[in-house]
């Protein structure tokens, strides 16, 4: 079968004059054939033509030419190009631009949660959440660094195992550390959360998973919201009554420890226990 080669001056060999019937007016003619051999071709466009208009190659190719929706700008953020030494400038990159903070007290921000955030400094919500989530992911990081089962030896250890968690409570908790027979941890539990007395902190609830996992020792803390972590009568009264539990139940109460934001008291270390 023979296959039709197509030529650049119309479709006619080289040389030769197409033949053109009579009565009918020759096609113009190019240097080149009856398509420029160079420059721009325009194309007509699709853009707006009706659904279904436009086939083969040309819906094909000319679709993708058609405009796109422009990217949306992200909205401008505040950045920090080096470390500041003061935290007012790692705060103010956490607001919405045009906020201020009137209160710049870090310790005193980490204890607020974003509603009171909100409510009492006139924060943005966003900018309430990214405060909070900082601060709780400062805690998370002093959390991560301290070892699976860390030695508890000292009233220093216990005071650097709770530091990360009493930051920012607004309220006293009290912990019971249950300790195996190398003075490890074994487990951190939470006992209580409010003001420390003898009806909410009972040997009973304190020793009730000490006993359950055999623990070889127990060490209790609690921290002291305000920062001073002198202890108070209560505190006393309250080491006194679960020393006498422990030695009934075999499980000695090694030491109290108050905890402040700053610093500790050992009730052992002051002889008190």
């Amino acid at each position: 079968m023979t296959v039709a080669t197509p030529f650049r001056n119309g479709g006619v060999p080289h040389g030769r004059s197409p033949s053109v019937p009579e009565g009918r007016p020759a096609p113009p003619s190019h240097p080149s054939g009856p398509f420029p051999s160079s420059g721009p071709v325009f194309l007509p466009s699709l853009e707006g033509a009706p659904d279904g208009e436009g086939t083969g190659a040309a819906e094909g190719g000319l679709a993708s030419m058609r405009a796109r929706p422009r990217p949306r700008r992200p909205r401008p953020v505040r950045t920090v190009d080096a470390l500041p030494a003061d935290p007012s400038e790692w705060l103010a990159a956490l607001l919405e631009p045009g906020e201020r903070l009137t209160q710049c007290d870090v310790l005193e921000l980490a204890r607020r949660e974003a509603g009171e955030l909100v409510a009492e400094l006139g924060l943005a919500p966003a900018s309430a959440r990214r405060l909070e989530a900082a601060f709780a992911l400062g805690r998370a990081v002093d959390l991560a660094r301290l070892p699976a089962r860390p030695s508890v030896r000292s009233a220093r250890a216990v005071f650097e195992l709770l530091r990360p968690r009493v930051r920012g409570l607004e309220q006293e908790t009290f912990w019971s550390l249950l300790l195996d027979g190398k003075q490890r941890l074994r487990r951190l539990v939470p006992i209580s959360v409010g003001t420390l007395t003898a009806s909410l902190v009972h040997p009973r609830e304190v020793f009730r998973a000490a006993v359950r996992e055999s623990a070889a020792a127990l060490v209790v803390a609690h921290n002291h919201p305000s920062g001073d972590p002198e202890p108070s009568a209560e505190d006393l009264a309250v080491t006194e009554r679960l020393r006498q539990a422990g030695e009934v139940l075999g499980i000695p109460l090694q030491d109290h420890v108050v905890v402040g934001e700053e610093g500790y008291v050992s009730l052992r270390e002051r002889r008190r226990l």
